[in-house]
């Protein structure tokens, strides 16, 4: 089987649920996410019925930016 690449894990933990920025470090391994994220939507990596969605997180008290890949 073929490894998978940052990306593809990115994107199978972002179909799951929305995370912030250290969630996805956590669970993917991915340096910068934001990158790979911002990479994914330039060059259409993206399937043609999904859409990248920015929302908000409350933790401590914080707002933190999440992300979450929904069908359109």
């Amino acid at each position: 089987m073929k490894p998978k690449t940052q990306y593809d894990r990115i994107c199978t933990a972002l179909r799951i649920k929305a995370m912030t920025t250290m969630e996805l470090i956590a669970a993917t391994g991915s340096v910068c996410p934001w990158r790979r994220l911002s990479e994914a939507v330039q060059y259409g990596y993206l399937r043609a019925n999904e859409k990248l969605v920015e929302g908000t997180k409350r933790v401590n008290g914080k707002t933190l930016k999440t992300w979450k890949i929904v069908r359109v």
